[in-house]
């Protein structure tokens, strides 16, 4: 589960997504295979 290097995961709404876009895809994809 790489969700772990991202500890603010639920706060995915306030997490800036603007500064980190590619992160915010690879949650998203990760969160789907997971």
């Amino acid at each position: 589960n790489n969700v772990v290097q991202l500890p603010n995961y639920p706060d995915s709404e306030s997490y800036p997504d603007a500064t980190h876009p590619s992160d915010h895809l690879i949650i998203a994809a990760t969160f789907r295979l997971g």
